[in-house]
């Protein structure tokens, strides 16, 4: 549940809630993908691509049917016009 309300958090902008939320979510499910996930896209949001893949497929080694990860990592390589990684994934 404090995942989900670090994800709504940054779904309406309140970066400062977010990394609240964000980092005692670290405390209580540090391995949980859609924290993984959450982190990636602050970490994507800023311009670190290459942490935010990092997040990305910790997620995905978590839990492989979260397609909303994928969807992530295939929009990162498109947009680094890297389309054999993105045809990966």
């Amino acid at each position: 549940l404090i995942v989900l309300q670090a994800r709504v958090l940054w779904a309406v902008g309140d970066t400062v809630g977010c990394r609240n939320y964000t980092q005692k979510s670290e405390q209580v499910v540090p391995f949980h993908s859609d924290l993984k996930l959450l982190k990636g896209e602050q970490k994507a949001y800023m311009g670190d691509t290459t942490t935010a893949i990092t997040y990305f497929l910790s997620s995905l080694e978590t839990n492989r049917k979260n397609t909303a990860t994928y969807q992530k990592l295939i929009d990162i390589y498109l947009t680094k016009q890297k389309l054999d990684s993105a045809l990966f994934y």
